[in-house]
């Protein structure tokens, strides 16, 4: 980040050319660097964080479901297609239930 006191110092190395961006650069960390990026979108990151972390447990739980399966049907094991098969049925399936049930929760 770059400070105003420090602002002079860059317009002299880099030139007229990059002085806007500088500028832009100051007045951004001055009017939003008080507060911090996940403190505004602590919904989005919340959100998006359960979702990365249900894609990686359905991937491990329908693998070694899938290898329990594919070694008693006798068919070959595909880890992409188990992976990416289980993948999205929990997506669709968390997501889903969250989509569902959120009205009912505003409600009590």
């Amino acid at each position: 980040m770059i400070s105003l006191l420090s602002y002079s110092n860059y317009t002299k190395e880099f030139g007229w050319q990059n002085e806007f961006a500088i500028k832009f650069r100051v007045i951004f960390v001055l009017k939003y660097a008080k507060i911090p990026l996940i403190v505004r979108r602590l919904d989005n990151m919340k959100l998006l964080a359960s979702n990365i972390v249900v894609i990686f447990w359905s991937i491990i739980f329908g693998e070694i479901i899938g290898y329990i399966a594919s070694a008693l049907e006798v068919l070959p094991y595909d880890y992409l297609k188990i992976g990416g098969v289980a993948a999205v049925v929990a997506f669709i399936a968390v997501n889903g239930i969250y989509l569902i049930s959120k009205d009912s929760y505003a409600k009590q």
